[in-house]
């Protein structure tokens, strides 16, 4: 269930089997999607060449305004400053982008991404969002159904 955060489905096509990660920005600077892949490979000795990730909807970085003590979160990162974008004054991070590419400093292949669901939370009221509704706002279910 989210609202803003980011749900993370991962599909190991060779053994049928899936992930599903709740990855909120805290999760996400404690390495929720890593540290699930390490699952994934240890316990199902899961291939990154066969594995497929897609992105539900989240907050996105045309919405997802943060502060300056927000971005240190990501100094630990390599690849953090990428995942901000600065409009002006204003500071906005990119959730899927910063767990793209942790998963992607792990070895998942570009071609495993799906983005196309990956659709803007906070700028799209056909989904819910904490940060527009507050205390209002009701969850998106992330649903996995193997055959």
């Amino acid at each position: 269930m989210t609202a803003d955060c980011l749900p993370i489905i991962m599909h190991d096509t060779a053994h049928n089997i899936g992930m599903i990660i709740h990855a909120g920005w805290r999760g996400s600077v404690q390495k929720i999607g890593s540290k699930a892949l390490e699952c994934m490979q240890k316990d199902f000795n899961t291939d990154l060449q066969k594995l497929r990730i897609l992105f539900g909807p989240s907050a996105k970085a045309c919405c997802y305004e943060v502060t300056q003590e927000f971005i240190e979160h990501l100094d630990a990162f390599e690849f953090g400053p990428r995942a901000v974008r600065r409009q002006g004054e204003q500071l906005f991070f990119d959730l899927s982008l910063f767990n793209r590419l942790q998963l992607e400093s792990c070895g998942v292949p570009k071609e495993a991404f799906c983005m196309q669901y990956n659709l803007c939370t906070i700028c799209n009221d056909t989904f819910y969002s904490y940060r527009r509704q507050r205390d209002q706002a009701g969850r998106q279910m992330t649903v996995l159904c193997l055959k």
